[in-house]
């Protein structure tokens, strides 16, 4: 459940806090840096929660 809100949190915040900073090209190379930073984590949070669901499914077969 964790890995589920985190993983929204950062798309809210890359959504909302670094798209608008890269769109107006402010500090552009800080910002692209940070929203690629978050979209990884965010990947990251989604393999957990998937490899997570699939044990569970495992073990319950």
């Amino acid at each position: 459940m964790l890995f589920i809100v985190l993983g929204m949190l950062l798309g809210l915040l890359v959504e909302f806090g670094v798209s608008p900073r890269i769109l107006t090209r402010e500090n552009l190379k800080l910002w692209h840096g940070v929203g690629v930073s978050l979209y990884a984590v965010q990947w990251c949070c989604a393999a957990l929660v998937l490899w997570k669901t699939a044990l569970r499914s495992e073990s319950a077969s």
